[in-house]
């Protein structure tokens, strides 16, 4: 009977590590990731590519005896974390988030919040070099980049994916955790004058807006989409690793996380 844990985050690769540390080995631990930067090491099981090479999550779930998902996923990976609610509801088991916490706009921040594509686009024909630290861009991201040469554009993403050759897009391969030196430097070498992210929350990749804020310059912030109502959510890691340790050890659960 194995605990499924859903993730791709550095919070979710520690979790993974620790639990297979906690739990006793009639509970282990399966750890998924999506494959699209780097594969983890880890002391547990790993899949990589997603689940339709199993014929879907709920399908992999009850062949594979899951007892309890664990969704550890970026903050924005709405579409598994809807997929996954639902295979644990069509199993009968726990459906359990971690929740990063998100970042919060300090004194002298300059951000504005927005929830779609088509709301930021025309408010970045005003500037003239824009970081977008969106992890993988969209496609109509990347058309807005192609159609506004006026503009350059530093694209950082660690995802492997055909990179568009423009004279105005500058690619940047890379994965955090990123300081504030690396950071300053990048934003002096591309005189980037406003930042367009995630509210990804945590440490990795905080520097940017360290820098923005230092430098008075705009960040605009794309807003969380809604998460799944889960049976338990946690903020604290080791909140969550003491709740999934005692979960193992109820009578009748120890050998069906």
């Amino acid at each position: 009977m194995s605990l499924l844990i859903l993730g791709g985050t550095r919070d979710g690769k520690r979790l993974a590590d620790r639990l297979h540390t906690f739990l006793p080995d009639t509970c282990p631990v399966i750890y998924s990731i999506a494959g699209l930067v780097r594969e983890p090491e880890l002391p547990c099981t790993v899949i990589s590519g997603g689940f339709a090479q199993y014929g879907g999550l709920s399908r992999y779930v009850k062949e594979q005896g899951i007892r309890a998902i664990l969704d550890a996923t970026h903050p924005y990976a709405a579409r598994i974390s809807a997929s996954a609610i639902l295979a644990a509801r069509a199993n009968r088991i726990p459906y359990w988030q971690w929740q990063r916490a998100a970042w919060k706009p300090q004194s002298h921040d300059s951000w504005v919040e927005f929830d779609s594509w088509d709301y930021l686009l025309p408010k970045l024909s005003r500037f003239r070099s824009v970081l977008l630290a969106i992890g993988r861009p969209p496609e109509v991201v990347l058309r807005y980049c192609m159609n506004n040469p006026a503009i350059h554009f530093t694209i950082r993403t660690a995802a492997a994916q055909p990179k568009i050759q423009a004279a105005n897009i500058f690619w940047v391969d890379a994965i955090g955790p990123f300081t504030v030196a690396e950071e300053h430097a990048l934003f002096t070498h591309q005189a980037i004058d406003t930042v367009v992210c995630k509210n990804s929350g945590g440490d990795a990749t905080a520097a940017k807006l360290e820098v923005a804020r230092e430098s008075g310059l705009p960040v605009f912030m794309l807003k969380r989409p809604g998460l799944p109502l889960a049976d338990k959510s946690f903020r604290k890691m080791d909140e969550c690793e003491r709740y999934i340790a005692s979960y193992a050890a109820i009578p009748g659960q120890k050998n069906a996380v």
